[in-house]
Formats: structure tokens, C-alpha cells, sequence
């Protein structure tokens, strides 16, 4: 497996992770916290967005499926392939977190989900553009087989 494939897998599987944490929250005024103690509501990726969290869970299945077929197949044309399928949908999901870091969902305060969100779209996008760009054969490719010099017509 190749550095790319390993790095949109990684990213993958923290997408996947983070669309569970918490992305937005509002602060109450009428609460004082304590230590430990949070006043308000957190809201994940999935009670916030509408379309957006399907191009996240898009984008994170599409990086862990890469990173799956590139360990599974020696094949270049199926890690080339699944390359080339998770850059558009990482790039979209980049840009769609990346709008959210600016643009907060109905006035809700950012929580930390969200950033380890827009670093894993990242992850993805960037692993997946840098296996489409490698030439070199994965590691786990069978070597070209030698022909015997003693076969003759």
C-alpha cells in the first residue's frame, strides 16, 4: 500500500468517526458551567446538515474503500480507479467544511468536530490526489517475471 491510499484511508476512517462529535453548539445564558459540566447543546454532523452529511459519509466510505482495494488488489488500473473516483467527492466535501468553518450553520458556535472534520476531508482529498499522481508500482504487486534464456525456437 502505497502512502496516498494509507493516507485517504486514515482520513476516512476519521471522517466516518467525526460526523459523530460534536460540529456545532449553542451556549445557554441562563447556565453557569463547572468544571466538567457543559451548559447548552452540541449538535453532530447528522442533526445539522441536510445534503452536506451525505457527502461527508460519501467521502469517507470513498476513502476507506480506496485504501481497502489497494491493500486487497495488486492490480494498478482498480487503485488508479478508486483514485480518481475519491478526489472529486473529497474535493467536495473539502469545500462544503471548509464553507461551514466560515459560514456557521444558524448562528451555532463551531465545536472541535468540525475542524477534525475539515482535516479529514483534507487527508482524503490529498492522499487521493497524491496515489493518482504516483507512478511508482505498490509494494504489493508481483515483480515482472524473468524469461528463462534456455527456451529457443
Amino acid at each position: 500500500m502505497r502512502g496516498g491510499e494509507l493516507l485517504a484511508g486514515a482520513g476516512g476512517a476519521l471522517l466516518f468517526v467525526t460526523l459523530f462529535l460534536p460540529w456545532f453548539g449553542k451556549v445557554s445564558r441562563f447556565c453557569t458551567p463547572f468544571p466538567g459540566h457543559s451548559c447548552g447543546h452540541n449538535f453532530d454532523a447528522w442533526q445539522v446538515f441536510g445534503f452536506t452529511d451525505v457527502v461527508l459519509l460519501a467521502a469517507a466510505l470513498a476513502g476507506l474503500t480506496m485504501a481497502v482495494l489497494a491493500g486487497a488488489s495488486s492490480k494498478t488500473d482498480t487503485q488508479i480507479t478508486s483514485a480518481c473516483l475519491t478526489v472529486p467527492i473529497g474535493l467536495l466535501a473539502t469545500l462544503l467544511v471548509l464553507y461551514r468553518v466560515f459560514e456557521p450553520v444558524r448562528e451555532l458556535d463551531p465545536r472541535f468536530g468540525l475542524f477534525l472534520g475539515l482535516a479529514a476531508c483534507l487527508a482524503i482529498t490529498y492522499g487521493s490526489w497524491r496515489a493518482v499522481r504516483n507512478e511508482r508500482p505498490s509494494r504489493v504487486a508481483r515483480p515482472a517475471r524473468q524469461r528463462s534464456a534456455l527456451r529457443t525456437r
